[in-house]
């Protein structure tokens, strides 16, 4: 689920450089799959 919502804004805007989230474990391989240097 979060690797759809990720995968989308990173296609429209390009890869980011930082991911603000609540930092949830689930969240760092879809974080890290689309952008390897984004700091989360």
């Amino acid at each position: 689920m979060a690797g759809r919502f990720f995968n989308r804004p990173v296609k429209q805007f390009g890869e980011p450089r930082v991911v603000v989230t609540d930092k949830l474990r689930s969240y760092i391989k879809p974080i890290k799959t689309p952008s390897p240097e984004a700091d989360h």
